[in-house]
């Protein structure tokens, strides 16, 4: 039972010295195909399966719902929210991308619902580093019942009416590092996943690849020569 224990703070002490991508590659690595991951509905949720998606963890993921909402809970989120997900195109491009910007859509339920917002990084994107491009800029959108489109500033406070859909999207992440020292295949994977559209994988990347994710390397490493050349 010591011997127990003291393995047990070892491997704690080891864990709490890494960031959230290294513990999973860790736990990929210790458990194999028994690990199992679970999550909620939470924005961490979110950012979590984002996570294992990067890292390529071939992981089973199941929803966790603990029941400790009422059932009117439930019912109410599923016609409040109308659509939650990651932003195509969002991270900052860079040897490594930017992480994606994540969009969530509200529908307002009553009439004369006060909507108080604080947000930032409209007008200033995150930056890149070391040659990394900006990730896209937050957005804040009011779609009225005609359809019509209100962009609102970062910070407002104002009264919306039954039906009205807020739409707020937070900023993408920075790249970091020249987007053409990124490896084509992780572009690749990223437009077969949805990430990163085939438009910005040959625009920002210079990496010529179809919406299936497949590769033309030859071409790719032709027009990296050319554009690095282009530079000097």
């Amino acid at each position: 039972m010591t011997a127990s224990l003291q393995q047990l703070s070892r491997t704690d002490a080891q864990i709490e010295a890494m960031s959230a991508e290294e513990v999973l590659s860790w736990a990929y690595e210790e458990f194999g195909e028994s690990l199992c991951i679970s999550c909620s509905w939470q924005k961490q949720s979110s950012v979590l399966v984002h996570m294992i998606s990067e890292l390529d963890l071939d992981v089973d993921i199941v929803e966790l719902d603990t029941h400790l909402f009422f059932k009117e809970t439930y019912e109410t989120r599923e016609r409040l929210v109308e659509r939650y997900g990651l932003v195509p195109d969002s991270g900052g491009p860079g040897r490594h991308r930017g992480g994606l910007a994540i969009e969530r859509a509200w529908r307002c339920l009553t009439p004369d619902t006060s909507l108080i917002v604080r947000s930032d990084r409209a007008a200033r994107p995150p930056y890149g580093l070391a040659g990394g491009l900006p990730g896209a800029p937050s957005a804040n959108v009011l779609v009225r019942p005609d359809g019509s489109e209100e962009t609102l500033p970062p910070m407002f406070s104002t009264t919306i009416g039954e039906g009205d859909v807020y739409v707020h999207r937070i900023a993408g992440g920075g790249g970091f590092g020249d987007p053409l020292e990124r490896d084509p295949a992780l572009v690749g994977r990223d437009v077969a996943n949805g990430k990163v559209s085939a438009a910005s994988a040959a625009a920002d990347y210079v990496v010529v690849v179809g919406t299936d994710g497949i590769l033309d390397e030859d071409a790719t490493e032709r027009l990296r020569a050319e554009r690095r050349q282009g530079r000097t």
